[in-house]
């Protein structure tokens, strides 16, 4: 019969310190192969994959959660990163309008603004403006006046703007990139962020709805410069309007 195995016995006196075990108070142990088990069951590339997916959604959900209030956030970068991200998939936004200016005398006017809500699939995101389509509508609505996004989880059919490249595109646009891309404005808005006058200015909209502060205008845009656009109403009446000034665009 194996001795049991005991620790001998220690003198424990009033001036010991701590807690110590005698060099020959040690039970045996076996030694035995240390692995490290897996934090995953999947293969390395699926799960660097899935982590990467994670710490996008991730990003997305603390841009999303953003304080509308803070307006140091509120920038075009911002609404960029979460568009991008957004792409193809159904959203509801925010935008804040003047709807109607009370003039004071003597004062500065007063500004009543309203929220209007948009819903739409993300199609075409922009450097300064974001395009929704819906089964009736497409909205372009600038940055600047979005104060809220929401993700929609119900399933849609995408209509996301789509270039064919065949082959003979492909190989022009492989040795003469800059030279095919720069002749043609799809192809610019396929692989580049353009901004909302570049956008108007080669893209012909027959007839739009301009919501602009307090004023709902009809027409055709019929010229574009750096600040303004012209839009003929009718009647041989042209109004120009600030991109600044507006709120929202929609059209058929």
């Amino acid at each position: 019969m194996m001795n049991e195995f005991r620790c001998p016995e220690i003198d424990f006196r009033e001036d010991n310190e701590g807690f110590f075990i005698p060099g020959d108070c040690y039970s045996p142990k076996l030694e035995k192969l240390q692995l490290s088990s897996p934090n995953s069951c999947l293969p390395k590339e699926q799960l660097d994959e899935l982590v990467e997916k994670i710490e996008e959604a991730n990003q997305l959900l603390l841009d999303l959660d953003q304080d509308e209030d803070d307006a140091t956030e509120q920038s075009p970068d911002r609404f960029d990163r979460i568009f991008h991200r957004l792409q193809d998939q159904l959203v509801n936004i925010n935008v804040e309008r003047v709807y109607r200016v009370v003039k004071r005398r003597n004062r500065n006017p007063i500004q009543l603004k309203r929220r209007s809500h948009i819903s739409g699939v993300v199609s075409i995101v922009g450097r300064d403006f974001v395009l929704l389509e819906n089964k009736n509508r497409k909205f372009i609505v600038p940055y600047d006046r979005i104060i809220h996004i929401t993700r929609t989880n119900n399933s849609h059919e995408k209509v996301h703007y789509t270039l064919d490249l065949d082959a003979k595109l492909r190989r022009a646009l492989t040795f003469h990139f800059g030279e095919v891309v720069s002749r043609s404005p799809a192809l610019i808005l396929h692989f580049f962020t353009v901004e909302l006058k570049f956008f108007l200015a080669n893209f012909e909209i027959k007839n739009v709805r301009i919501i602009s502060n307090d004023l709902k205008l009809s027409g055709k845009i019929i010229d574009t410069n750096e600040n303004f656009l012209e839009l003929y109403t009718g009647k041989r009446k042209t109004i120009s309007i600030k991109y600044s000034d507006i709120d929202f665009i929609y059209f058929e």
